[in-house]
């Protein structure tokens, strides 16, 4: 039984999964079960998905904000609901265990990325010309302005995949998958197949829940930019001024084509 006055975040992320007529009370989260958030999870999540920004009639942009609203709220609540596990009379620790206090665990130290390895082939392979007249992110534009080579581009790349959590994961924290499924669809992956795809193709996950974790994998991993930081390659000025090129470079694109 939830006893004290839910937080702030608790209540706005109740407001965004149930609406304003739920009371986010001490009642309601001792009432909500898992498989009530997680269908009003779903619910919100389909309504709000940039991708059916056509269907819906509304601005991508602006689903796309709501949508991450949702899976705020969603590992708000979550979280909220992990309750203590209830002692028993068998389940109550003995004087011994009560004497002798748990041993302290440190979170692990937070570490930094490698520098990328150069190619013992020759010398790092820097882009040379004008950059291409497309849209780009930060990495591509890094590259194709001759401030990174070829090598720390895909090292940045590979760092960036390893931080992120993978789309089974995802697909499990969001009860869309179970670890059976998890485990059939690694093992009946074709060459090369995206998790995601296999899945599909196995009947397991729809192409719109599929989109859905590939764009909150993408919000949950680091930013590119920090590791060419940390490792020195740029530094934070350095850093500051091409995001603004960058910024500049994709305004004049989608200025020609529109």
């Amino acid at each position: 039984m939830f006893e004290r006055e839910p937080s702030s975040s608790i209540k706005r992320a109740c407001l965004i999964l149930f609406g304003p007529d739920v009371h986010a009370g001490p009642d309601f989260l001792s009432y909500l079960q898992p498989e009530g958030l997680k269908a009003a999870f779903r619910s919100k999540a389909l309504s709000t998905h940039p991708d059916r920004a056509e269907v819906v009639g509304k601005d991508r942009d602006h689903l796309n904000e709501q949508f991450l609203k949702v899976v705020w709220a969603y590992d708000q609540l979550k979280t909220a609901l992990v309750k203590p596990r209830v002692m028993t009379a068998r389940s109550q620790p003995s004087r011994a265990s009560k004497a002798r206090p748990a041993p302290r665990t440190s979170p692990p130290p937070r570490t930094r990325p490698e520098p990328p390895q150069r190619d013992l082939r020759g010398e790092p392979r820097y882009y040379q010309g004008d950059p291409p007249s497309k849209v780009l992110r930060i990495g591509e534009f890094l590259y194709y302005s001759g401030k990174v080579s070829w090598q720390d581009f895909m090292a940045a790349l590979n760092w960036q995949k390893r931080q992120r959590p993978s789309f089974g994961e995802i697909a499990m924290e969001w009860n869309l998958l179970s670890q059976d499924d998890v485990v059939a669809i690694m093992a009946d992956r074709n060459f090369a197949e995206p998790f995601g795809e296999a899945a599909i193709r196995k009947g397991l996950l729809s192409r719109f829940w599929m989109r859905a974790i590939l764009h909150h994998q993408s919000k949950r991993q680091p930013r590119l930019g920090r590791f060419f930081v940390e490792t020195g390659i740029l530094s934070r000025a350095q850093l500051g001024r091409e995001l603004e090129s960058l910024k500049i470079h994709n305004r004049r694109v989608l200025k020609r084509y529109h």
